[in-house]
């Protein structure tokens, strides 16, 4: 009996849910809204074919901005010479193109002061191709700052619209100018110079003529024109991410527009200077005083205005060329060398390449490769074994910048002949920088240094081949 009156109960519950249920879905949608606190439908008050729109002004107070169809964009004319946020212009199309009150708040534009509309904070005007335009006004915002007190000419009604599309309609200079120094993507750039007090800092170039023939790895693309005494290959993983704090360079402050004295900005002779390529267009940004501690004042040749950075951004454009160089001394695929010469303390050896041609009759091998006889002084070794000592000759890397003259003699010696390009052979001198180092000959340069410590091993590994 009791287990009866429970199964009772809990149908009489399931009937009182469901019958909630299908009267919470099944109402009018204005009662769920006010059920939810919005007692309004949207209602749309512009709605302007954005093709027939050629001119747009916005005017507040103290300020007025005109823009102009010039193709398929708008320019700010009023202004020229000032860089712009592209979307400004299109955000404030859009708004005059489709534009939905939230409510109305009079349907007779009585009281006009307590919305801000009797002194509008801003008036906004749309031309169209046949000569007639549309003029809006824009009030306060709303006390809750989510939306703005609208009219439009011609209509007694005072609507509130979102704050979003009243920020639009009541741009201001400061609201549109560019924060970002350039606009361009890191990937599209292909050409980086930085001159500090008139030297070249670092001088980066995707397009210029490769260093060696035979010394390309995949990840070196870039070639580092400056500042050693020659051309090196770049670091393409330590590259991209300095073009990407390049093109995020923001904007701290605007400073002054056209200004006549240069000078007190230390623009006139600026401390560095930033030059980029990149979608066939060449960007260049001037670095001069400190305005404080925290800010710098610089400019671009694309506009005739001083703004500020901060002494951070400056900091990262004084880059060590270092960091950013392929660190190989010479690295030269295995598939390139007929044989490698290594001559230093204890060790004078020759490392060789035999290549047969395959029988193209064996299916079982691959017949796009040569047959390779690997030997060590005329010995025949270990494919496996050759390769790991071939890897320790080619695997030393840059450890530092050579700061001194040394004498161009090798302790150690390494002879690359080669079996493609112009060049036929490489060879690569090790000399006593002091104690701990020795300077890196190339082409009769020495611009870096490797530890002796780090040769010796390499010097060991060629020696173990040939036990």
């Amino acid at each position: 009996m009791k287990k009866k009156k429970n199964l009772i109960i809990l149908a009489i519950v399931l009937i009182t849910l469901l019958g909630s249920y299908l009267y919470i879905n099944n109402k009018p949608k204005k009662q769920k809204d006010a059920d939810n606190g919005d007692d309004s439908t949207s209602i749309e008050i512009l709605k302007l074919n954005s093709d027939d729109i050629t001119k747009m002004t916005v005017s507040t107070k103290d300020e007025g901005l005109i823009f102009e169809k010039d193709g398929d964009d708008f320019k700010l004319t009023s202004h020229p010479d000032i860089l712009i946020d592209n979307g400004a212009a299109t955000n404030l199309l859009m708004s005059f193109s489709s534009l939905y009150a939230d409510k109305i708040v009079s349907e007779n534009s009585e009281g006009l002061e307590n919305y801000g509309l009797k002194k509008p904070a801003a008036t906004a005007v749309a031309t169209l191709k046949n000569g007639t335009s549309k003029t809006v006004y824009l009030g306060d915002k709303t006390p809750g700052g989510s939306s703005y007190y609208f009219m439009v000419n011609g209509d007694k009604k005072i609507y509130t619209i979102s704050s979003a599309d009243g920020d639009h309609f009541g741009y201001r200079l400061s609201d549109i100018r560019r924060k970002n120094v350039f606009s361009m993507e890191p990937a599209n750039i292909r050409y980086v110079k930085i001159l500090k007090d008139g030297n070249p800092l670092i001088e980066l170039n995707k397009d210029a003529k490769p260093p060696s023939e035979v010394e390309k790895t995949g990840d070196n693309s870039w070639v580092m024109e400056k500042p050693y005494s020659m051309a090196y290959y770049g670091d393409e993983s330590k590259i991209e991410p300095l073009l990407e704090s390049l093109v995020s360079l923001s904007v701290e402050d605007f400073v002054e527009d056209s200004p006549k004295d240069l000078a007190k900005y230390g623009l006139d002779k600026p401390h560095m200077q930033l030059t980029i390529k990149a979608d066939n267009a060449i960007y260049n940004l001037y670095i001069g005083a400190n305005k404080d501690e925290s800010s710098t004042y610089f400019m671009t040749d694309k506009s005739k205005s001083v703004y500020t950075m901060s002494s951070g951004s400056v900091a990262s454009l004084n880059v060590n060329p270092f960091d950013y160089l392929s660190k190989f001394a010479c690295i030269v695929s295995i598939d390139n060398v007929d044989k490698v010469h290594v001559e230093g303390p204890g060790v004078n050896s020759t490392l060789t390449l035999t290549r047969t041609k395959k029988d193209t009759k064996d299916k079982d091998k691959d017949e796009d490769k040569d047959n390779v006889t690997y030997k060590i002084d005329g010995k025949q070794v270990e494919e496996k074994a050759f390769k790991s000592t071939y890897q320790s000759i080619i695997g030393l890397l840059y450890e530092s910048e050579n700061d001194k003259q040394v004498p161009e003699n090798p302790e150690v010696k390494v002879t690359y002949t080669l079996n493609k390009g112009q060049t036929k052979e490489i060879t690569v001198n090790y000399c006593p920088y002091n104690d701990d180092f020795y300077a890196v000959y190339k082409n009769d340069k020495a611009d870096f240094l490797i530890s002796k410590s780090k040769v010796k091993n390499m010097l060991d590994d060629v020696s173990k081949l040939k036990e």
